[in-house]
């Protein structure tokens, strides 16, 4: 049986840490709008003794999230990153979950180190040196909603992904970072 999910959608807030390349540290924050829940459920017979039936089900979500992520090269720049991006995740009746999403951001990159111009033959100190980027962030995820198991509608997901930075020197930079989130919804 397929069933439509009517009620509410309740967003949803994630907290990760986001080390980028593994290795340099930094946070993200992110704002889950589930734009649509689909739930598919089934009962089977078992192929090795057909008199015993086995329950199957799968929740489909569609959502949107805005994410805002920073991380730091030390003693080189610090990197914010504010993105949004389309996801859909798919959870069985164990809580296991799995999702992909791609989207659209920004990258800001502030230089740590002086930065310095030639300017009408002179040089000059130029305070905030930054560049900004177009990005296209994507992402896998596997994770576990903790509410089967502990009655808490909370989740736990391990995130890997890319932002790939458009225009960067060449053509592109392949950004690399892994996640660690924990997800919870806002209840109003």
């Amino acid at each position: 049986m397929v069933r439509l999910d009517t009620s509410l959608y309740e967003p949803i807030i994630g907290i990760s840490y986001f080390g980028e390349q593994g290795l340099h540290p930094g946070l993200k924050f992110s704002y889950e709008v589930p734009n649509k829940r689909i739930i598919k459920e089934k009962t089977r017979a078992r192929y090795i003794a057909p008199s015993k039936t086995y329950y199957k089900k799968k929740v489909k979500t569609r959502s949107y999230v805005g994410n805002f992520a920073s991380y730091i090269h030390l003693n080189n720049q610090i990197s914010f990153l504010p993105s949004f991006t389309y996801q859909r995740k798919v959870e069985n009746k164990y809580g296991l979950t799995r999702a992909m999403g791609i989207g659209m951001g920004l990258a800001f990159n502030y230089f740590l180190n002086p930065t310095y111009t030639v300017q009408t033959g002179e040089l000059e100190r130029v305070l905030l040196a930054h560049r900004t980027y177009l990005t296209i962030p994507f992402h896998l995820e596997l994770g576990l909603n903790l509410e089967p198991l502990f009655k808490v509608n909370h989740a736990i997901a391990l995130r890997a992904g890319t932002h790939i930075l458009l225009n960067y020197n060449a053509a592109f930079l392949p950004i690399i970072h892994a996640e660690i989130a924990y997800q919870f919804p806002i209840t109003w």
